[in-house]
């Protein structure tokens, strides 16, 4: 697989491209990761999902079907018959199988997201083009390498996405930690964990001003503020929310208070129980925001309820004082519907 991606794949894949490869070990190997980074695109395994919510299997059976029905049967009619489906021109034709709609669907449906653009390469086999439109997905960091910390960092790595993971230490101290959670698990510098499009920050609320000093401006981040402020008096808060506190510290940012009602050893458990799925609370100024951060929830694993903005729901998950919020520590479970 290593010779794969360096004699075919990399002379291929551009800057800013998007590597999907599915679960299999000889994918998994750190040599792979290591020259698709150092090209400057992106590489995500799938989620351990059926074959049916994998977008390689999706698009290769769209293929499959035309091909049958084509009914090819020498070189070129194969060939003419591949290329109808994955041509390229601009725009994409209706009947076009690899059309970027049709991808962004199968994306979707695997529980993967996307937010802004780059090209798709759908494993080792598949790299058709998909100019013009571009789309790349959000990116993911936890700050805090605790027990809540690694317990997120789990969740990802059981998902099957990508996370960095970041502390005010040197990334070398818990590098080893990291990786043997999963692939999906790098250890990375305060700085490089700042640039992710979505931040866990799980660190002693505290240190939450520390954090927010990496950044002159967090602007179009997700915080998830996974901290409690328990023993942290009343008036150190100002009579505010500690989540509203942590907004004021991440200037520009957007904050989801969020993973933060259940204990370590409970959060780590499989949140698949009971004929159910285990409840995470959201709060949030910002609908859009929430909405969000509960689609990545139900990507690894869990239900997200919603509870309305910090002043209010916000208030339920909150610990302050010597006091916890209504939530706190109610393990609950949604059944499917």
């Amino acid at each position: 697989m290593t010779a794969y991606v360096a004699q075919v794949l990399l002379k291929q894949v551009r800057s800013g491209d998007l590597v999907i490869m599915d679960n299999l070990p000889a994918h998994k190997v750190a040599a792979v990761r290591e020259k698709i980074e150092g090209a400057g695109a992106t590489l995500i395994y799938l989620p351990a999902y059926s074959p049916d919510f994998n977008p390689i299997e999706m698009a290769f059976s769209q293929i499959k079907a035309h091909l049958k029905k084509t009914a090819a049967r020498n070189h070129d009619t194969l060939q003419d018959a591949i290329a109808a489906a994955i041509d390229k021109g601009s725009p994409p034709k209706r009947n076009q199988l690899l059309r970027p709609s049709r991808l962004s669907n199968h994306y979707s449906v695997s529980g993967l997201r996307s937010r802004s653009r780059s090209r798709w390469w759908l494993g080792a086999g598949l790299t058709p083009t998909l100019a013009p439109e571009r789309r790349s997905i959000m990116s993911y960091a936890i700050i805090g390498f605790g027990e809540i910390g690694q317990t997120l960092a789990k969740a990802f790595a059981r998902s099957g996405i990508n996370v960095s993971v970041a502390t005010t230490r040197d990334p070398k101290s818990f590098a080893s930690d990291a990786a043997a959670i999963g692939p999906e698990v790098t250890a990375r510098t305060l700085a490089e964990a700042a640039k992710a499009d979505v931040i866990f920050l799980a660190v002693r609320f505290e240190q939450h001003p520390d954090v927010a000093k990496a950044l002159p401006s967090w602007k179009g981040k997700i915080i998830v503020d996974v901290t409690n402020a328990y023993g942290v008096p009343d008036e150190d808060l100002g009579g505010q929310p500690s989540a509203r506190v942590v907004a004021r510290a991440f200037t520009g940012a957007t904050v989801v208070k969020g993973f933060n009602h259940l204990v370590a050893r409970v959060l780590e458990q499989d949140p698949a129980v009971h004929g159910g799925r285990r409840v995470v609370f959201l709060a949030s100024d910002d609908d859009d925001a929430a909405s969000e951060i509960g689609t990545l929830a139900e990507n690894l694993g869990f239900a997200p309820i919603k509870l309305g903005g910090l002043s209010d729901g916000g208030l339920l998950v909150q610990a302050h004082g010597n006091s916890w919020g209504r939530l706190i520590f109610k393990d609950l479970f949604k059944k499917a519907s």
